[in-house]
């Protein structure tokens, strides 16, 4: 019970309550999760609270990487810089699932520290925490699957889409109307790439290799996507 308590204050004094976290802006919401001593803090008490779920080793739950866990608040306080549509039916499951988790993790671990026993939060306050953990590593890898097909096919759509209005632009020898489409094209190639980086780090945290190379051979077949700024900040 003293290491629950002890681990469960550390979390708590990283302040990372919902209501807390929400009233920073962006930047500061950003620097803080990266912030190595709420890493380690939070994927301590992670790491206890999985083990006290199930002491036998739940598979599933050990797959909730610290990362994957803590982009759950930026989901929440900032949908907009997370996803590229927050109105898409899996987009707003995963919100949903992730302000039930977070709420009632925080809840508990604040119980905990104020000295209840884990049992007796289990049967309270924690007691569908275990199935919200399921549920939020079920949705997230979900939401990436997803991701990562449409980034594929339309990473190759706009690549075809800019070749032909650059060989369009030069037979008509750089007509104004032609390089303004071309230009409006490359923009948004520019931000499809930087939505790119942001689902491959994604995809990292679910340990999903094999995603991150449809990507790739997505862009191979249409000659190379590059590597361009912009898009979804984390």
């Amino acid at each position: 019970m003293l290491i629950t308590q002890a681990l469960a204050n550390n979390f708590i004094k990283l302040d990372l309550s919902l209501h807390k976290f929400q009233k920073l802006t962006f930047d500061q919401q950003s620097v803080k999760l990266r912030q190595q001593d709420v890493v380690e803090t939070s994927a301590r008490m992670r790491e206890h609270v999985i083990s006290l779920i199930d002491s036998g080793g739940d598979e599933p739950l050990r797959t909730l990487h610290i990362k994957y866990f803590l982009a759950g608040w930026m989901i929440i306080a900032n949908p907009h810089r997370v996803f590229e549509n927050v109105h898409g039916e899996q987009e707003k499951s995963l919100m949903k699932v992730a302000e039930s988790l977070i709420t009632c993790y925080c809840r508990t671990c604040y119980e905990l520290s104020e000295g209840t026993t884990w049992s007796t939060a289990l049967e309270g306050i924690a007691k569908d925490l275990p199935g919200l953990m399921k549920n939020y590593i079920n949705e997230f890898s979900k939401w990436v699957n997803e991701d990562v097909k449409k980034i594929a096919g339309r990473l190759v759509k706009r690549l075809e889409a800019l070749k032909l209005a650059k060989l369009d632009a030069d037979k008509q020898e750089v007509a104004a109307v032609r390089m303004r489409m071309m230009e409006d094209v490359e923009k948004e190639l520019n931000i499809l790439c930087g939505y790119e980086k942001f689902i491959r780090r994604m995809v990292r945290f679910t340990g999903g290799k094999r995603k991150i190379d449809c990507i790739d051979s997505a862009s191979f077949r249409s000659g190379g996507a590059g590597r361009a700024s912009g898009g979804p900040a984390t």
